[in-house]
């Protein structure tokens, strides 16, 4: 099966429609997979798997050949190995995005005590789900995944914020 057959047989009717008959196909895949490959060459995320998650991305309204030739193709591909829980590819994440993650916290005030405990947050809505791959294959590519990532975290920071304080004051005298 050619990678434009794959792509298209992984849309749903009404995407479909909008490439069937678009000639610029299997040239678009095949300039996202360079670009990915040249960005993550120590990743490993098979071609049919890549190409099934391009099409997944462009569902749900970006669905046009303008939205396919646009798609931030190196975010996508490491978002897809950090999906597919690619040890590479999570330990990578750590080192690139945490440190811009708890930036973001700091830019709105959130208390530096309160980092860890919302990067926590993110990891496991990120990574790790219940029978259904974390949020990190929510990306879309239509942005950068730094941008994505930091609306992640700015979103959490002001849950967090919203969150009742727990925190009791002890007495010295009640703890003796």
């Amino acid at each position: 099966m050619s990678r434009t057959e794959l792509f298209l047989a992984s849309l749903s009717e009404e995407a479909r429609a909008t490439f069937a008959t678009w000639t610029g196909t299997e040239h678009t895949l095949e300039v996202l997979l360079d670009q990915a490959h040249a960005a993550w060459p120590d990743l490993e995320v098979s071609e049919a798997r890549f190409v099934r998650h391009i099409a997944a991305s462009l569902d749900g309204g970006a669905a046009s050949t303008d939205g396919l030739r646009s798609l931030h193709a190196a975010d996508l591909y490491f978002a897809c190995a950090c999906a597919d829980g690619d040890p590479r590819a999570l330990a990578a994440f750590e080192q690139r995005y945490w440190a811009h993650v708890t930036a973001a916290l700091a830019r709105i005030g959130v208390l530096a005590a309160a980092h860890d405990d919302i990067v926590q947050e993110l990891r496991t809505a990120l990574f790790v789900a219940n029978d259904a791959p974390g949020t990190i294959a929510g990306y879309r590519g239509r942005g950068d995944l730094r941008g994505w990532l930091r609306a992640s975290a700015l979103r959490a920071g002001y849950r967090a914020a919203r969150r009742p304080r727990r925190e009791m004051a002890l007495d010295d005298d009640a703890t003796r």
